[in-house]
């Protein structure tokens, strides 16, 4: 059966339709208030395309990982409902939204400025975040491991957030991934522009919780 059996998704920027792949590699629900959004690479070519068959591939319960979306340049395809949780990023699986892209974490600097992936960052990836970020009240600004130990809401990738708790080997979206360049994008998109993160609220409680350790290993063709 195709794997796309749950009703399409709209993004409330544009109201743009998405396709959606369902994955019951996760939890319907979630323990924590979301504060973070957690950029990958699924270790693909960034073509068009692969956001589908990245997504369908997460799908088969044997590979025990999920995201709540994947872009690729030409696509962003939903999977994990916002409300609950996937399993991606341990330490940030918790209060993390999860997103996959069509990259390499070994990508160079030069790679990154490349017309695909020039193309999935400025029309699917910062446009998705930036309405993340809106719907769920986050400041669009780029954590690092310490800001995420101190509490703080925000963006990261899943090389931080194993820096911040050690809890996987995964270094995405690698050294070379243009954070600030990125970041920059997500606030013109929202208006505005980069900030410090703020403070963590004092009446928030962290928690590392060791879901699933969310190993992906994607295989080209």
């Amino acid at each position: 059966a195709d794997p796309a059996s749950r009703p399409s998704r709209r993004r409330e920027d544009e109201g743009a339709t998405m396709r959606t792949v369902a994955n019951s590699s996760s939890y319907p629900a979630r323990n924590a208030k979301i504060r973070l959004v957690v950029v990958h690479t699924a270790e693909t070519p960034c073509e068009p395309g692969r956001a589908y068959n990245i997504a369908a591939y997460l799908a088969n319960p044997s590979i025990r990982a999920s995201a709540h979306y994947i872009v690729d340049p030409d696509e962003t395809v939903a999977q994990v409902p916002d409300e609950g949780t996937a399993w991606a990023a341990p330490g940030a699986n918790a209060d993390g939204i999860q997103i996959e892209q069509a990259a390499f974490a070994g990508f160079t600097a030069d790679d990154w400025r490349g017309d695909n992936q020039q193309r999935m960052l400025r029309t699917q990836l910062a446009p998705l975040v930036a309405d993340l970020c809106s719907r769920h009240g986050l400041p669009a600004v780029w954590l690092s491991a310490d800001d995420l130990l101190a509490g703080r809401a925000g963006v990261t990738d899943h090389n931080t957030v194993n820096a911040a708790y050690g809890l996987s080997d995964h270094w995405d979206c690698g050294p070379s991934f243009p954070a600030a360049e990125f970041i920059g994008m997500v606030n013109e998109r929202l208006g505005g522009v980069p900030g410090v993160p703020p403070a963590a609220d004092e009446g928030c409680e962290m928690r590392a919780c060791k879901m699933n350790d969310g190993q992906i290993l994607l295989v080209d063709g």
